[in-house]
């Protein structure tokens, strides 16, 4: 019983944002009364869509490089499309970091804390950049922006969580707070010591990489800008006699993207259309911005389905993946 409660409660959370939204008029079928001149709008969006998958496996394999882990591209990318499809069963779109993760480990013999980790600096980086551009959303919308007292305060929250982690990241890459006693006297007291005592060696090791990190900084904007991209296409589906403003997707799609990450729901069902529209509406974009979502989610799905060929076959087989020709493990120490 166990097993099956907290899914069930998430489920049922979903079941009841759905329920909510369709009782207050949202998820209107009416409001694809035009896509049956549209839809071309939404095949070409899988262009786009194909292309964040590509750089996603490429930036996953820079984190992996500088671990001493070097995998074959198409090994990476199977992961990745694995990862799209748990994204659509389990809790909010990490559900596919936690199975990426899991294969990830086990099919590296050496290391694997070190693996595993990659998958989750490479996600914080991902959502790091998605706040960036959404602080530059606030800029290149300044004016709605500071007349709706909602945008202001996510405007202001969204600055105040880089600030933060900018900070933070500061201290954390600072040979002198890293290894003040005070510092290391915090994290002896910590449960699970260990652990953070090794993430904390992974996280460093990547200061030593500062041109690898810039690549992985500029293959997140690329990969967000693909995904604000992805959205205007799937609006113009809907209205396919009108553009939306790419600017005020700059936005609005950052904040709806981290809702949706959130991991309340599997998959993020009934949270990812929840913030489409009211974001989406609060903006004035779209009236349908929960449409907007489903066909994300529709993408989301078509593109899951070579991850559920991929997980039935590695069910099969033995779930290692093989390692390329690669040098030693590198070196914690300076």
């Amino acid at each position: 019983m166990k097993r099956w409660g907290v899914p069930c409660v998430k489920l049922a959370i979903a079941a009841g944002l759905i329920y909510w939204l369709v009782q207050r008029g949202g998820l209107s079928l009416d409001g694809l009364s035009e896509f049956s001149r549209g839809w071309p709008w939404l095949l070409l969006a899988q262009l786009p869509f194909a292309l964040i998958l590509i750089i996603a496996t490429v930036r996953w394999r820079l984190f992996l490089q500088v671990q001493g882990l070097h995998y074959r591209f198409l090994e990476i990318q199977s992961l990745v499309l694995l990862g799209v499809f748990f994204n659509q069963v389990l809790i909010g779109s990490i559900g596919g970091d936690v199975a990426k993760a899991y294969y990830i480990s086990k099919g590296t013999a050496e290391r694997k804390a070190a693996a595993v980790l990659t998958v989750f600096i490479d996600r914080a980086l991902g959502l790091f950049v998605l706040l960036v551009i959404a602080c530059i959303g606030t800029l290149l919308n300044f004016e709605a922006v500071k007349e709706n007292p909602i945008l202001l305060s996510l405007a202001v929250a969204v600055w105040s969580l880089v600030t933060g982690a900018l900070l933070a990241g500061c201290l954390f890459f600072s040979h002198g707070i890293r290894n003040h006693p005070l510092a290391r006297g915090l994290l002896s007291k910590l449960p699970f010591k260990a652990a953070l005592t090794k993430a904390s060696e992974v996280l460093y090791l990547y200061k030593s990489h500062p041109s690898l990190v810039l690549k992985a900084v500029g293959l997140s904007f690329a990969l967000h800008l693909l995904v604000i991209l992805t959205n205007l296409l799937f609006i113009r589906a809907l209205s396919p006699d009108q553009w939306a403003s790419p600017l005020s997707l700059f936005l609005v799609v950052p904040l709806a993207q981290v809702v949706m990450a959130i991991p309340i729901t599997p998959g993020g069902l009934g949270t990812g259309e929840f913030a489409y529209k009211e974001l989406f509406q609060l903006f004035g974009i779209t009236k349908n911005g929960d449409l907007v979502s489903l066909l994300q989610r529709m993408t989301y799905c078509l593109w899951g389905i070579p991850g559920l060929l991929i997980y039935l076959s590695r069910r099969k087989t033995a779930p290692a993946l093989e390692l390329e020709n690669q040098p030693e493990a590198p070196s914690l120490e300076e």
